[in-house]
């Protein structure tokens, strides 16, 4: 987890949001904010982790891979 996350920021981007345990990826700084939100998931599993200040703002979409089937 930490190598994606350092991959991520090295290419430029401005943090990462994901969908998760929060005890599990707390550990590597990602926690909920209300702010980040996705319909119809229980917002303490949005985690988020900004690589900037101040923090990206906009829609939070799933990659592709995660569409309908």
């Amino acid at each position: 987890m930490q190598g994606a996350l350092a991959t991520l920021q090295a290419q430029g981007h401005g943090g990462v949001v994901i969908l998760g345990d929060p005890a599990y990826y707390g550990r590597f700084g990602l926690v909920a904010d209300a702010a980040r939100h996705i319909p119809g998931v229980p917002a303490e599993y949005v985690l988020s982790r900004p690589f900037s200040s101040p923090a990206p703002t906009g829609e939070i979409r799933f990659a592709p891979a995660f569409g309908p089937v």
